[in-house]
């Protein structure tokens, strides 16, 4: 450390500032120009590092290209014999962390939040990503030299919060971008809204394990004065994937609203409503009611809830442990998150965090008395660092488990004892991305939770865990055989259930009567899609609130082209997942539509018949993109089944991807191929036809109806060609 007198080149030494991983900032005095001002000094041993000079220099370089009021002024960088220096702007203030421990007024969040996502913007313009990983005590709000007395600067490597502010990505070591910095300004926001960090744990451990597996609490669960919008923008922030945060150009225009009082596009829900709004879920909810009471009977179960992604797995599951803590019987429940990220390389994870989460709860002394008893390999998995050098510690450590089995046997003796006094309920999400350990482990307690009061819910998604011989796939089979594992597989939601959500989520609302059956057709009743397309519409005004009703204020847009980005990606997601053969079988498909007939897709793709249903069978059972309508026979004496895709976005996807060539080809080798197969009844198919002919050119849509309609002297084939017409029609412009 630099003392207090020292002339570091033109600079005295004031004082002590900060200390980083990486650099010491002082307090310095410029007596050539009379001014106080930082150093931020890199010392000698630092200096012999090449990378660390490297990095220390094109940080100054890249602070120095921002030309922005929130960012700090750099005013040169230097080298003596006491280290490196770079000389920029003193802020006289006290750090952000001395807001934290009391919820901030939205007001003042708004207005600090605003400034530095406006400096964030700026670097990001300029391809700079800040790493921030900073933490609330790296956010300065300066007492004098600035107008706006919550003007907030973000000042270089002055003081150190790395591990608490992550990213995902940065805890995995994964390339960043600039979504890694509005994730870590979202973890500020949170504190500032809340007055605690989202993913506190007992160690650091434990912290890194929450950030990439536990989900995102919402501020107003612990802030009830958190407004809807704010609410909404901290969550995305805070969201896992990198791609599905907002740019922090979009953040600033948000917190600029609202500081400056402006109504937004999302109205303020009534104090009523409740957080979660399900609907359709009767049958699944009683079969979890069910479940629970024979675990509380001391007869102990595992229920897998089964279901694609978006299908509301984890929602129904939290509705149902919110439902029980509410309750008047004490139920003690934790959970445990399998994280994609991590998928099979952390052993045990959603266990650790489970035990974690059981611990922390308020019977915390008693709780952790009996792991350190029952469990005490477990224990030292999820203790504190401190604890592995004390005495305790290393006295835990001589009878630590030698074997997995014994760690078995530990686990479920715990659990156990737990159990006799109150029933115990453990959750782990996406099942199908945990480690075979814990696969091994769970196998062992179910097969002895008869006994238990213990019941266990897990969510899985059947296609990943068939597609990737998964060993929780033929576990839940043993485990079912003998009657220790029920399944629960969850459905689309209705068009009626989407007019009760309608209705929930948008009180005394004035939509036309066909709006809930238009949204379930665009979405094909999935709940997840369904929720995106409305918080779509809704942020784009299209569905207001400002006449004291919701009405639809506009026009519906072509929803195929104006996807939210979190549909498309899963869309895309899930197209990616496919085989490059049954890729282009769906492809070639979708040219028939949202329905499609297995012979036409058979000479589309130029192979056997059955062997294209062999393989809509795997894309139906497995991968679940399509459905089986029904089996009949052409009028030529052809077997064919038709099939249907699962989502009509998925169609419109795999369409999307093909060139305008190919589809051209596509769709009129199936119009010659349904022409072959109905013969002389081509009329009853004129509808097909003609926007297999559209697909190829809208301008040959009459044309088609023309020759279908010369082609059959029929009554019936006239009536079903001229229905087409109309919008053959249409196609030409002409009435």
């Amino acid at each position: 450390m630099l003392a207090p007198g020292l002339q570091l080149g033109p600079y005295e030494i004031r004082g002590l500032l900060g200390r980083g991983g990486m650099a010491e900032v002082y307090r310095a005095r410029d007596d050539r120009l009379g001014r106080e001002l930082a150093l931020k000094v890199l010392p000698p041993d630092a200096v012999a590092e090449p990378a660390a000079v490297e990095r220390f220099i094109r940080e100054a370089r890249a602070a120095s290209a921002l030309n922005h009021p929130n960012v700090i002024t750099i005013y040169e960088i230097g080298e003596t014999q006491s280290g490196r220096f770079i000389a920029m702007e003193l802020v006289e203030g006290s750090a952000l962390r001395s807001l934290i421990g009391a919820p901030s007024s939205v007001e003042q969040l708004s207005r600090v939040g605003a400034q530095i996502a406006g400096a964030l913007a700026a670097a990001h313009a300029a391809g700079i990503i800040h790493r921030l990983d900073f933490g609330v005590a790296r956010l300065l709000a300066p007492q004098g030299g600035s107008s706006d007395p919550d003007s907030a600067v973000t000042a270089a490597g002055t003081a150190v919060g790395t591990l608490r502010y992550m990213s995902p990505e940065q805890a995995c070591a994964e390339p960043i971008t600039s979504a890694t910095d509005v994730f870590s300004l979202g973890m500020v926001l949170f504190e500032l809204a809340t007055g605690q960090h989202p993913f506190a744990a007992t160690s650091d451990v434990a912290v890194v394990r929450a950030l990439l597996t536990a989900p995102t609490p919402n501020p107003s669960h612990f802030n009830s004065g958190v407004p809807p919008v704010l609410d909404t923008l901290i969550g995305r922030m805070l969201e896992k994937e990198a791609s599905r945060r907002p740019a922090a150009a979009e953040v600033e225009s948000v917190l600029l609203e609202l500081a400056r009082g402006r109504p937004t596009h999302e109205p303020p829900r009534t104090s009523a409503a409740p957080d979660r709004r399900t609907v359709g879920r009767d049958r699944d909810r009683r079969e979890l009611r069910r479940a629970f009471e024979e675990a509380a009977g001391g007869r102990g179960v595992l229920i897998s809830v089964a279901g694609e992604p978006g299908i509301g797995k984890t929602t129904i599951v939290e509705e149902f442990l919110s439902e029980l803590s509410a309750g008047s019987r004490s139920t003690r429940i934790a959970r445990g998150q399998c994280s994609e990220r991590l998928a099979g390389t952390e052993a045990y994870l959603p266990l650790l965090e489970a035990l974690d989460s059981l611990i922390a709860s308020p019977a915390r002394e008693l709780l952790t008395a009996a792991l350190k008893r029952l469990g005490p390999t477990w224990y030292l998995q999820i203790a504190p660092a401190a604890t592995h050098t004390s005495p305790e510690g290393r006295a835990l450590a001589n009878v630590q488990a030698s074997s997995q089995e014994r760690m078995k046997r530990e686990l479920v003796a715990f659990f156990d004892e737990l159990s006799r006094a109150t029933p115990l309920v453990l959750f782990f999400d996406d099942l199908q991305w945990a480690d075979v350990s814990t696969i091994d482990v769970l196998g062992y307690v179910v097969s002895r939770i008869s006994s238990l009061r213990l019941l266990i819910v897990v969510t899985v998604r059947q296609a990943e865990l068939l597609l990737s011989k998964h060993p929780f796939a033929q576990l839940k089979l043993d485990l079912q055989a003998r009657g220790l594992c029920r399944e629960v597989v969850l459905d689309f939601l209705t068009a009626v259930d989407v007019a009760q959500f309608l209705a929930l989520e948008f009180p005394g609302h004035e939509f036309p009567s066909t709006f809930a059956a238009l949204i379930h057709a665009k979405t094909e009743g999935s709940p997840l899609f369904m929720v995106d397309l409305l918080r779509y519409l809704r942020t784009r005004g299209i569905l207001s609130n400002a006449s004291g009703s919701w009405v639809l204020a506009q026009s519906m847009p072509d929803v195929a082209h104006t996807l939210p980005e979190s549909i498309r990606g899963m869309i895309q997601r899930k197209i990616e997942q496919l085989e490059d053969a049954d890729r282009k079988l769906l492809a070639a498909a979708s040219v028939q539509g949202s329905e499609f007939d297995s012979a036409v897709v058979a000479r589309l793709a130029g192979i056997d018949a059955a062997e294209v249903e062999e393989r809509l069978e795997v894309l139906e059972h497995v991968y679940g993109f399509v459905h089986r309508a029904h089996e009949h026979e052409w009028p030529d004496g052809s077997l064919n089944v038709r099939y249907r895709f699962v989502h009509v976005l998925y169609q419109n996807a795999l369409y999307a991807s093909l060139t305008p060539t190919r589809r051209a080809s596509l769709s009129g080798r199936a119009a010659r191929s349904l022409l072959g197969f109905y013969a002389a009844g081509s009329a009853q198919i004129a509808a097909d036809l003609a926007l297999l002919n559209t697909s190829r050119s809208p301008r040959t849509m009459p044309y088609a109806c023309l020759r279908i309609r010369r082609r059959s002297p029929s009554p019936d084939a006239g009536s079903s060609s001229s229905s087409v017409c109309p919008r053959a029609a249409h196609a030409l412009n002409v009435k």
